[in-house]
């Protein structure tokens, strides 16, 4: 799933990623906001996330997504955005 805006890519993370998710949480100014992100936060760290989100996303029933905030002008990612505790029954998340 992708969803796009004038300035914005709301996309499922890739592992060229890597680079921009290691420059954005490595800033303890952003990592001391996050409810649990080990610091510093290396690339053996952005690969584990996005290898556990790409898993996900292949399960049968979803439970969770994550995306890639990616500035189109940049092609860089300046953040991310995730839904947890999917429940298509209830349509909740």
């Amino acid at each position: 799933m992708q969803l796009e805006t004038k300035r914005l890519i709301l996309r499922k993370p890739k592992k060229s990623d890597w680079k921009d998710i290691v420059e954005g949480l490595g800033d303890f100014n952003v990592a001391k906001m996050m409810s649990y992100m080990p610091h510093p936060y290396r690339k053996k760290e952005a690969y584990d996330f996005i290898k556990k989100t790409d898993k996900e996303s292949k399960q049968k029933i979803i439970t969770s997504m994550q995306f890639s905030i990616e500035l189109k002008a940049e092609k860089k990612v300046i953040g991310g955005i995730g839904f947890g505790d999917i429940s298509k029954f209830s349509g909740t998340a």
